[in-house]
């Protein structure tokens, strides 16, 4: 009797078990469906103290966030940044000069995942990226009476093959670095802001050159940066 009992509390133990197993397994599955990435070379920079040669050269990170939707054979992938910059340039005790700069980016893709082993992975894809950027500034140089400025923008569009490498801390924690070739068709606008500073009425304003073109080039993106990624 206290043979069978032990069998059947055995079963129920080892069911219960199991069961525990798959449970904890499948929330690992749901939790590791997403993941977020934020760019950290800046603070990689500044711990190593890459910023202080004579010259040193500002880092602003092309993206800083990305997001990883994980699939079967990959990961669908999004990554954004954004840029605003506006000041009060105080030019004489009655004028107030604003020169702002906005500036959006984001490109979309997919990559696909071969594993090295269980630490190192590498990735491969395309994306579709996107930038925009508005330059506005009412002063670049003065001459002649008149002050003279601009109010430029310039739309990119790229396909970009790209590869990188990621290393796996855990589950969870991982980083990594890709480099990739661009494909550009960029759109360039150019109008000049001309404003007379002089008090003669009869000063012949200079003459506005409007004018907009297109171009295709190429562009290689080099691994000089480093992402921190978190499975979710």
């Amino acid at each position: 009797m206290k043979t069978k009992i032990a069998g059947i509390v055995m079963i129920c133990f080892c069911s219960m078990y199991v069961h525990g197993q798959d449970s904890t397994a499948n929330r690992i599955a749901k939790k590791h469906k997403n993941q977020i990435g934020v760019d950290m070379t800046v603070l990689i920079r500044q711990f190593f103290h890459l910023d202080n040669s004579a010259y040193p050269t500002k880092y602003i990170p092309e993206y800083f966030a990305t997001y990883r939707r994980h699939l079967k054979n990959g990961n669908i992938r999004f990554a954004f940044s954004l840029l605003l910059y506006g000041k009060d340039d105080h030019q004489t005790d009655t004028t107030t000069l604003k020169p702002r700069k906005q500036e959006y980016n984001y490109r979309i893709g997919y990559e696909w995942i071969s594993d090295i082993n269980k630490r190192w992975q590498l990735f491969y894809g395309v994306d579709f990226k996107n930038d925009i950027v508005n330059d506005y500034n009412e002063f670049d140089y003065q001459n002649d009476g008149w002050r003279r400025g601009h109010d430029n923008s310039t739309i990119t569009y790229a396909l970009s093959p790209m590869l990188g490498i990621r290393f796996k801390f855990n589950d969870r924690i991982s980083i990594l670095t890709e480099t990739s070739l661009d494909f550009l068709v960029q759109d360039y606008k150019h109008k000049p802001i001309i404003t007379q500073i002089s008090d003669n009425p009869g000063l012949p304003k200079p003459s506005e050159y409007v004018y907009n073109y297109k171009m295709t080039t190429t562009q290689i993106n080099y691994p000089l940066f480093i992402e921190l990624s978190f499975d979710l």
